[in-house]
């Protein structure tokens, strides 16, 4: 654990949703300063504010050895399947971050699923990789994680702001929200397509593109995922 010195947490943001990215984020502590960010309130980004995520962020940065940002549009999620890029996104982060063990959120839920995504990040690494330790709700669980947990919600927040600037006010983005079937209905009947930022094979769309068919589950949407 001595030799752990460098920590590198890994979450994500918009897993779940239909309109929008999803962020995968990295962060690189020095073990030491862990404490720094716990004092100043860093934990799961859902149990903050908007406003305390976005002031928290930018400290993060300050105390952290390196911030790393990879966004999946959604035409990349159209075409692949979701675990896959993500851990294709994770194997990218470690390799830039060089640290001595990484923490992440696991997006699978039993133990067989999680050692099977991590071997998964490891065959897409070269050479030596760091010890990984993937759990789900870790980032409740370290402070590390959580901090990529924030950046990653933030900066996801800011794309999604940015596409009500240009395209009116659809909600959150995600499934359940009301306001956003409302969005996706409207710009289905006046266009006859969605904008090229939801994600067209998500059942939530398919159902309003295709009402008459009888829909089957989706793989993954249907995955329980975690509403970041």
């Amino acid at each position: 654990m001595e030799k752990e010195r460098m920590i590198l947490g890994i979450d994500e943001a918009g897993r779940g949703c239909v309109i929008g990215p999803m962020v995968v984020c990295g962060v690189v502590l020095e073990r030491g300063r862990i404490l720094e960010l716990k004092k100043e309130g860093v934990t799961d980004s859902k149990a903050l504010t908007p406003a305390r995520r976005e002031f928290l962020a930018p400290r993060i940065a300050e105390v952290a050895k390196g911030v790393f940002i990879e966004e999946i549009p959604p035409a990349e999620i159209e075409e692949r399947n979701l675990n896959l890029l993500e851990i294709w996104r994770i194997a990218r982060i470690i390799g830039k971050a060089e640290a001595n063990a990484v923490y992440l959120d696991a997006p699978v839920a039993s133990e067989r699923a999680i050692k099977a995504f991590c071997e998964h990040i490891k065959r897409c690494l070269r050479g030596k990789w760091p010890r990984i330790i993937a759990e789900n709700r870790a980032d409740s669980k370290y402070i590390v994680v959580g901090a990529a947990s924030i950046v990653a919600k933030v900066r996801r927040d800011q794309i999604v702001e940015e596409l009500r600037r240009q395209f009116g006010d659809f909600g959150s983005g995600y499934p359940s929200d009301d306001k956003t079937q409302e969005f996706l209905r409207r710009s289905f009947e006046k266009q006859g397509k969605f904008p090229d930022f939801v994600r067209c094979r998500w059942k939530t769309a398919r159902r309003l593109s295709e009402p008459v068919q009888g829909l089957l589950p989706f793989g993954d949407e249907e995955m329980g995922q975690k509403a970041k």
